[in-house]
């Protein structure tokens, strides 16, 4: 009888356990795609398996119509210290869209000294989760990689 009682508290336990774990779960749901202000943020990550860093702000683009957002990337790749960004007048891309798009297109970035550029073909914005992002890259004609983590709340 001991037995059996010791049995029944342990699996008592256990589904208190399990019902923590699930109730943990609930609260850290992963936070779904919106809109195009979701890729505002700093984000820290991988370009072609070097270190990088981005931040991305997303503004109203006046003078386009409705529906036009200026987007505005600093890209640091970290191992290289190089930087690259679309500041400034003339280098802003601007999206024209309803908002509901996860993907961004063509935006050209450029060094401060002017000897560079890269260009995000795509940067995609998982919707299952704002906080990953990824894309491709072309540089010199080649296409490469990249994949970002949000970088705190």
């Amino acid at each position: 009888m001991e037995r059996r009682g010791f049995i029944i508290m342990s699996g008592l336990g256990l589904l208190g356990l399990a019902a923590r774990t699930e109730n943990a779960r609930a609260q850290e749901q992963p936070r779904r795609f919106g809109n195009i202000h979701d890729f505002a943020g700093k984000w820290v990550g991988s370009y072609d398996g070097r270190n990088a860093r981005m931040s991305i702000a997303i503004q109203p683009h006046k003078g386009e119509g409705p529906g036009a957002f200026a987007v505005i990337i600093t890209f640091e790749e970290l191992d290289r210290d190089e930087r690259y960004d679309n500041e400034g007048i003339g280098r802003q891309h601007v999206e024209t869209t309803d908002g509901s798009s996860h993907i961004l297109h063509d935006i050209e970035l450029f060094r401060p000294d002017g000897e560079g550029k890269v260009l995000l073909k795509r940067l995609y914005l998982h919707t299952w989760d704002v906080d990953y992002l990824s894309g491709i890259s072309e540089w010199n004609g080649i296409e490469y990689g990249l994949s970002f983590k949000r970088e705190g709340p």
